[in-house]
This record gives structure tokens, sequence and C-alpha cells, in this order.
């Protein structure tokens, strides 16, 4: 992969407009394989009530160029589902002869791996877990009414407000309007389902709306136990996921640490054969009868 995130100069201190909009570019608080995110403040707002934004920055692309028409779909995407309260909201574009700014909402509680991974803010939380998790369920469920599959759904891509009360769904640069797909590999490891691996389904179409039901199972798995439950779901690769795919009931009791009613949810999501997923409105009404977790 292309990191043209690599290739950017440093954007501190850059001040960007765009009629009225003034922003002054401060500290960089992340980055991708195409672009890099800044926390700014907006010129515009009272000195008294400070105005945060995040600002995403990537290279502007030629238009006859396969890169121009990604960074567009994203932004097409973005625009189509950010109504829904946990989706992160995208303000404006702003363009400049070589470059091009998203103006987004900053998340001072930074992401959900770090909530999770380096704050153990969900361990024996019950009420944080389901109470995160049903945010980005109905996120994702929003953007499948919108026609829209993220394709990378991940903590990393979940952000998080102040408190880590609420959470928002970022990211949709590997995003598609297509149904039906055969563009295998697309996503992160850790969270890509069995048949966009596609190495022992023999490579055959697989629905969009399907395969981001999977990453929601690791997502739960991250939350409750704080680990992965394998690398990649695929047994030609893994020796855990074939340990899993020959007895899951057994295979989560031992590994996972949790509750028989969270085992029961993930065995509904994590099924190999998509045909056989639990449906996104069954998931919620699932999370919503835990009792705990753990």
């Amino acid at each position: 992969m292309v990191q043209f995130s690599a290739i950017l100069p440093s954007f501190t201190g850059k001040v960007i407009s765009a009629g009225h909009v003034r922003l002054l570019l401060l500290e960089q608080i992340g980055h991708g394989a195409y672009g890099v995110v800044y926390r700014a403040l907006d010129l515009n707002a009272h000195p008294a009530n400070p105005v945060q934004l995040a600002v995403k920055c990537q290279l502007r692309h030629p238009k006859a160029s396969e890169y121009f028409d990604l960074q567009e779909l994203e932004i097409a995407y973005h625009k189509s589902v950010c109504s829904h309260p946990n989706v992160l909201n995208l303000h404006q574009v702003i363009e400049e002869d070589n470059f091009i700014f998203l103006v987004l909402d900053y998340c001072p509680g930074g992401d959900l791996f770090t909530a999770i991974v380096d704050n153990g803010l969900f361990k024996r939380r019950d009420d944080r877990v389901k109470r995160i998790f049903l945010q980005i369920l109905d996120a994702v469920y929003h953007c499948h009414r919108r026609g829209v599959f993220h394709r990378d759904l991940k903590p990393e891509n979940v952000l998080c407000s102040a408190n880590v009360d609420e959470v928002f769904l970022s990211d949709f640069g590997l995003a598609t309007s297509t149904r039906v797909s055969t563009s295998f590999g697309c996503g992160s490891a850790y969270y890509i389902s069995p048949e966009c691996i596609g190495r022992e389904t023999r490579a055959a179409p697989f629905l969009n709306s399907e395969s981001d039901i999977w990453p929601l199972g690791i997502i739960l798995a991250n939350m409750i136990t704080g680990r992965n439950p394998w690398k990649v779901a695929c047994t030609l690769e893994d020796s855990a996921f074939a340990a899993y795919l020959h007895d899951p009931e057994d295979y989560l009791r031992r590994t996972l640490p949790m509750s028989p009613a969270a085992r029961a949810v993930l065995l509904r999501i994590l099924t190999f054969d998509p045909i056989n997923r639990i449906s996104l409105p069954d998931l919620r009404d699932m999370i919503l009868a835990v009792d705990t977790f753990f």
C-alpha cells in the first residue's frame, strides 16, 4: 500500500480557510496510509469559548487518477451517513492546489483501541460495554440502510468523547456502495471476515453487509477481554482460528474469559458461513438481553 502520509509536509502552524472558515492547525494527532490528522482551532470562535476541530490532511490527486476517484468516494460516502449521532461529523472540505483538508469533529477521548488497551476502560463495566457497543452497531446499521458499507471496522476507527460516553464511527477511506464484492483482503487483518480473505471460500463473491458484521464480533471480544481471538480468520494461516472452527464454543470458553451470554453473542456473529451470521437488528436485541458480559 502506498503511504502518502509519509510524504506530506508538516502542517503545524498552517492556517487553512474557505469562505468565512479559518482554522489554525496545531499538532498532529493521528495518521493513516492516505493522510494525517491534526487538531485545529477555529480562529473565528471567541477566545473565551475556543472551538476545536480535527482536520484530515491529504494530497490532492490529479482528476484522471485512481486515487482521485477514491478520495471523492470517501468524501461522498462520509457525507451521506454523517447525520447519525454516532458517525463522526464531516463539516467541510477545503481544497488547495496540492492538498485537500477534511474538517471533522474533534474527539478528545482518542480512539476505542486506546480506551480498551491502554486505559482499560471496559474492564468489568457491563454498562459501558453495552452502551458503547450499541452505539457502534447503530452507526453501522445506519450506514447499511444508506447503502454504505464501511469495510474497515476496528477500534482504531471508532473515536471517543472526552469521558468515553459516546463514540463515533470514522474513516470511510475503504467504504463502498457495492453490495456484492470481489475485493478480497480489504480491511485490517485481525478484523477481516473469512469470506473477504477468500482463501477458503474459493474467492467467491460475498455480501459486504454480512462481511461488515464479522468485525463487530472481534470488537466486542476486544471490549470484554482486551484480546483478539486470533490473528487472521483463515485456517491456512492461523492455527487458533482452525481450533475455533473445530469447536467454536469450546475454543471461546477456553481462551476468552467472558460470560455464557456474551459467548453466545459471539457465536452468532463469528459464523464462518455468512448466510448463518446474525443480522444487525437481531444482534441489537441479543446485546440488550445480556445481563453481564463478564
